[in-house]
């Protein structure tokens, strides 16, 4: 499996606070509007709003996503406790960019 980074515009964990410029994914489709992400410092998912901003996920479509393609929520649950897994400490912080 080839993972793949695109650059995005700076935006802030909605959870954390931490900046992000980069997104991943194991294809070569550029992050877009409405999509899903990670965030690689603290887990949370978080979805891009029309500005490519991280905006929070909202419960009820998490649930929904859940409900109608466990195999993907299932993925995404997995890369989420990879994250959490991960000692950052020694992760420079982005907060202050």
């Amino acid at each position: 499996m080839k993972l793949y980074e695109n650059e995005i515009p700076k935006s802030s964990c909605p959870y954390c606070k931490e900046v992000m410029d980069r997104a991943g994914g194991i294809d070569e489709v550029p992050p877009e509007p409405g999509m899903l992400t990670i965030c690689v410092f603290c887990a949370s998912l978080s979805q891009f709003d029309d500005d490519m901003q991280l905006v929070p996920l909202p419960r009820e479509l998490w649930e929904t996503i859940k409900a109608e393609d466990p195999e993907f929520a299932s993925q995404v649950e997995l890369g989420q406790k990879a994250i959490r897994m991960t000692d950052r400490r020694n992760y420079p912080s982005r907060t202050n960019e």
